[in-house]
């Protein structure tokens, strides 16, 4: 089966901001976001949440899925960066799981990795780090 971003048939469906799911959580350790290229419009969605959340993975994003929605995987990653997020790396599984930091003036985010944004000093994983 070939994947298409081409719009075939529209449904709709009933959504809901981030905040509006967390509105009663007051600490969040891991927010993993996969939303086949909305991650923007999810991250936006949610300032509050995010600002209670000390680590967020981003599964997945690209640049077939992104220009869905009319804008760059960098936006997304800048954006979490721009609010706080202070350690970012990219998470391959090409070859074993490695963990890289991320160098977003370099990325291009062909690949179909996962990219996790801290807020926390995480150096003790310096071994895991490529």
């Amino acid at each position: 089966m070939e994947f298409s971003n081409e719009i075939k048939d529209k449904i709709s469906i009933d959504a809901c901001s981030l905040d509006f799911l967390t509105a009663e959580i007051h600490k969040i350790n891991l927010l993993k976001i996969d939303t086949e290229g909305a991650e923007i419009m999810t991250l936006r969605s949610g300032p509050e949440t995010l600002k209670k959340t000390q680590t967020v993975l981003v599964g997945l994003f690209n640049p077939y899925t992104t220009s869905r929605f009319n804008y760059e995987a960098k936006e997304a990653a800048q954006y979490l960066l721009d609010i706080g997020f202070i350690n970012s790396f990219r998470i391959s599984a090409n070859n074993g799981l490695v963990l890289s930091k991320l160098k977003i003036s370099e990325e291009t985010f062909t690949s179909p990795d996962y990219y996790l944004f801290s807020r926390q000093d995480i150096s003790h994983l310096e071994d895991f780090i490529d």
